[in-house]
């Protein structure tokens, strides 16, 4: 199958450009952000210009518009780095800067999905408050669940917000130490035992990351997985993914940087509290390096898919892959090599799977090098 851009992001009036985060579907639409975007439309993606926004595209990329640019300041956010969770016409989703706080912030906000009714929920940063919410909340019934990167202790956070009575709530600081994770990155995941999962970049025993796990109320934390490096792979990036039975898939990035530890899928069963590894990329043409997004499964759980982030940010000449694998970690294939034009380079995060189809995003290349949204058919 053929690879199909559906959007060249340019950075022009009502476009966006660098999207990092994940697409969302909602109502036979995808929804996401770029980093940077948004008014003055004449000067480079840089910090303080250029803000970011959030965009709505048909699935046959013919209907792109954008709903929100977001412009900083104590009542909006700025620089949005993750996906979404969109339920009942409502978005909701994080800032990494932005609120009360600026650059020392970040905010969790809401809007309608026809672009109205923007506002902020949370302001983060007041003292013992996380800082930097580069992560997607997920909601579950009239709750959000979300991480920040800093703050709390100084490691990071996690943290509730309910939607009725409107109320935020802080569920966890990671231990100044690190001790039981540092940073975490990507997205809380649920699975069918009532817990939360997610990772951190780093901390742990080794100071290499950790898979954790939480109560929705804050009780039952545990580190349930001290990333070891070497062929175990170090520097858990994005979310852990739930097969709906006992298994959590995810990734490592390895190394920040060309060469080094290039990356790992690993799978952890929550049955027997086992960890292992079902692929250690290896770099090179077939295979690439770098996954800095988390895997899709197929419906019958048997075919996971994802991308690389390859190396060209740091002077490689990888510019990542778009691959599937067993589960059991044979058959490993690729499906597309990414280039800088005109698929675009550095696909981000996670694939969506919709239908038969694969949908994600570049965060370089196509004609203006500030990202591409692609589609793959896989079946």
């Amino acid at each position: 199958m053929a690879l199909t851009i559906l959007h060249v992001f340019a950075g022009a009036t009502d476009n966006g450009r660098i999207p990092y985060g994940t697409l969302t579907l909602h109502e036979g639409a995808l929804y996401g952000t770029t980093v940077y975007g948004g008014p003055p439309y004449d000067k480079p993606p840089a910090n303080p210009a250029n803000k970011g926004n959030l965009f709505k595209l048909s699935l046959d990329g013919f209907a792109f518009a954008v709903l929100h640019e977001f412009t900083g300041g104590s009542s909006d956010g700025w620089k949005p780095w993750s996906g979404l969770a969109i339920h009942d016409g409502l978005i909701h989703g994080s800032t990494v800067y932005g609120g009360a706080h600026g650059e020392q912030g970040g905010t969790l906000y809401e809007m309608r999905t026809d672009g109205s009714a923007f506002r902020l929920l949370h302001s983060f940063a007041d003292a013992g408050d996380g800082i930097t919410a580069s992560t997607s909340p997920i909601r579950i019934g009239d709750s959000l669940f979300g991480l920040t990167r800093w703050g709390g202790n100084g490691s990071g956070t996690i943290y509730a917000f309910d939607l009725g009575p409107r109320t935020y709530r802080q569920l966890h600081r990671f231990a100044a130490n690190g001790s039981d994770g540092r940073f975490p990155l990507g997205t809380l995941c649920s699975a069918n035992d009532g817990f939360l999962y997610g990772l951190t970049w780093q901390g742990g025993r080794l100071n290499l990351g950790t898979l954790f796990r939480i109560h929705p109320d804050g009780s039952g934390f545990q580190t349930l997985h001290h990333f070891a490096g070497g062929s175990l792979g170090k520097f858990p990036f994005d979310t852990p993914v739930f097969d709906g039975n006992h298994f959590l898939f995810g990734t490592t990035l390895g190394d920040y940087g060309k060469g080094g530890d290039l990356g790992t899928l690993w799978r952890f069963d929550l049955a027997s509290n086992t960890f292992s590894i079902v692929h250690r990329f290896a770099g090179g043409p077939a295979d690439s390096a770098k996954p800095n997004g988390a895997v899709v499964l197929s419906p019958d759980k048997r075919t996971l898919y994802g991308t690389t982030h390859g190396d060209t940010a740091w002077g490689g000449s990888e510019a990542g892959i778009l691959y599937q694998v067993n589960a059991d970690g044979s058959g490993f294939r690729q499906l597309h090599q990414f280039s800088d034009a005109p698929t675009g380079n550095t696909p981000m995060r996670t694939p969506l799977l919709v239908g038969g189809s694969l949908y994600g995003m570049t965060a370089f290349g196509g004609s203006a090098n500030f990202g591409t949204i692609w589609r793959y058919g896989v079946g």
